[in-house]
């Protein structure tokens, strides 16, 4: 386990399926996502704070110590699961708690706070029957220009 972050930006990803509860094969989609998030753990190795893995049926994240590859990992998952759509939150920002690379779960921080709200503005988008333009949004600890100039640029 890693100490905290002490202020160095991390990049939490969480991904989520797109309706998920809809898919006519389920368990083999959340097979191929398992399978998928191993390849991206042993590819990306030297990039990855806390490895990727499902936490929920549906949703799966990971931390990264930079975002250098954060576009190659979400078109990656994006091409293996294929005809399933996911949508990525994308945080930058530190971390409040220990890191453990084998396990993202419990770790915590405005990274992972960026992500989720991120994923969250995209469902949220969704279901005001408002297109989001993109599968993909970004929050940055501190950055607000930023992020708005990156999501639009999604």
């Amino acid at each position: 386990m890693k100490p905290m972050s002490n202020g160095k930006p991390y990049i939490a990803v969480i991904g989520d399926i797109v309706a998920s509860k809809t898919l006519s094969d389920r368990a083999s989609a959340q097979e191929k996502l398992r399978l998928t998030l191993d390849k991206v753990n042993e590819v990306y190795a030297p990039d990855i704070a806390a490895k990727f893995m499902i936490t929920l049926s549906d949703e799966f994240q990971g931390l990264l110590h930079s975002g250098t590859h954060v576009v190659d990992i979400a078109e990656k998952i994006e091409r293996v699961l294929y005809p399933v759509n996911v949508r990525f939150g994308i945080g930058a920002g530190p971390m409040t708690t220990p890191i453990d690379l084998e396990r993202p779960l419990g770790a915590d921080g405005p990274a992972y706070y960026h992500a989720r709200e991120a994923v969250d503005t995209l469902i949220a988008l969704e279901h005001k029957r408002m297109e989001p333009g993109s599968d993909i949004r970004i929050g940055i600890e501190g950055q607000t220009n930023i992020a708005e100039a990156l999501n639009a640029i999604f």
